[in-house]
């Protein structure tokens, strides 16, 4: 076991160790997951016509500027944008979009800006007839690898046009910014109150206490960032 950013726990154990990381960390009893690349999410927009997203002023620039280096692996559409607002995104274009992260609040505001993305997904899906979320699943599942079995995803496809999205937010609620070792670090502040958060609000658990495991890894944060 080692501290190091979240998202590196792909890089050391693929999902089972992502899982792991975050059942650990969360107090939580992940079981199921769904992997996909950029490839797999242009191809997912396109099979459903496009997702349309609210795209700020200056988010217009930075996908302009960044679509062709987008894809460069992917092959699609690299159409420029016009105008900001509320405009279907082609597949290149959406993931560009999520790609951003060098402006207004960098790193948090991309994560907003997947949470946009899979939001239109969940609203263009309860528009869609069972024969064209069909022909979404045909031409992207090939490309996604999930723990899920296939009868199970079929079902979940069938119950799409009832599933509610109505408001995401990031997590942790509450941390800062640090310098450790010459790396950047978003450490919360501090994982144990962040973590009760978590569960009082996501679970409704009023009087939820962090398990010794999560107190310890909160300590530890604690004592390598400098950080409370």
């Amino acid at each position: 076991h080692r501290l190091d950013k979240v998202t590196h726990s792909y890089y050391y154990g693929g999902a089972v160790n992502t899982i792991r990381t975050l059942n650990r960390n969360l107090d939580l009893n992940i079981k199921e997951y769904v992997k996909v690349n950029w490839y797999s999410v242009a191809d997912f927009v396109d099979s459903m016509g496009g997702l349309t997203i609210n795209v700020k002023d200056y988010e217009v620039s930075e996908i302009n500027k960044y679509i062709k280096d987008t894809n460069k692996t992917l092959e699609g559409d690299t159409t420029k944008l016009t105008t900001s607002g509320k405009q279907v995104l082609n597949g290149v274009q959406a993931v560009t979009y999520c790609r951003i992260r060098k402006v207004s609040n960098g790193d948090y505001e991309r994560t907003q800006r997947m949470r946009n993305t899979v939001k239109a997904a969940f609203t263009k899906a309860k528009t869609m007839k069972i024969k064209e979320l069909i022909g979404v699943m045909d031409k992207t599942l090939p490309e996604v690898t999930t723990s899920i079995d296939a009868k199970s995803m079929v079902w979940m496809l069938y119950d799409a046009t009832k599933y509610k999205m109505e408001k995401g937010s990031g997590w942790p609620y509450k941390t800062a910014g640090v310098i450790v070792d010459g790396v950047w670090y978003g450490p919360p502040v501090n994982l144990a109150s962040n973590v009760t958060k978590l569960h009082e609000k996501i679970f409704q658990q009023s009087d939820y206490k962090p398990t010794d495991r999560v107190q310890s890894i909160s300590d530890d944060i604690i004592l390598k960032t400098g950080v409370q």
